[in-house]
């Protein structure tokens, strides 16, 4: 046989356990809502830091190869990190040294792909102004790169891009 609780009890059961939800609900909306804002602030602060180390990459001047290349070393991690330095240094360095070539980078563009609090997917638009030896003026190139970067010892780095 099952205890028989008192109406005026069974309220305050009632009450409690409503209590109970609604505090478990309120908790978890302002726990997902400090997670909405934490995604948020990653994704401008690692968009932001996106668009820098993609200018700073992509620019180069044929008369300081060495310092574009040192760049590469601090802002990329990981297996990109050691594609993109090959890519430097057996294409884009001998060419750019060959037709003394320059080129700018500049971040017309950006926007968040997806954020999480360590990593952001960022899509941005880059303007690229080469000029070289081999070129009869400028050359500009419109691109739109996917670039993921993630956060390592309090700071941005790219570990993919890709032109999209």
């Amino acid at each position: 046989m099952s205890p028989v609780v008192p109406a005026k009890g069974r309220a305050r059961l009632l009450l409690g356990v409503l209590a109970a939800v609604l505090a478990v609900a309120l908790v978890g909306q302002l726990v997902l809502r400090w997670q909405d804002r934490v995604a948020d602030e990653a994704g401008r602060d690692g968009t932001d830091a996106a668009a820098v180390a993609v200018e700073r990459l992509l620019t180069y001047d044929a008369a300081d190869l060495a310092g574009a290349s040192g760049e590469i070393g601090t802002l990329t991690a990981g297996p990109f990190r050691d594609e993109f330095t090959r890519l430097f240094d057996t294409l884009v360095a001998p060419a750019a040294a060959e037709q003394q070539a320059v080129s700018t980078a500049t971040i017309v563009g950006r926007s968040v792909v997806r954020a999480g609090a360590d990593e952001v997917v960022a899509l941005l638009f880059v303007n690229q102004v080469t000029t070289s030896t081999a070129l009869g003026g400028d050359r500009i190139d419109a691109v739109r790169a996917r670039v993921t970067v993630q956060r390592e010892d309090g700071r941005w780095v790219v570990t993919a891009l890709e032109q999209v």
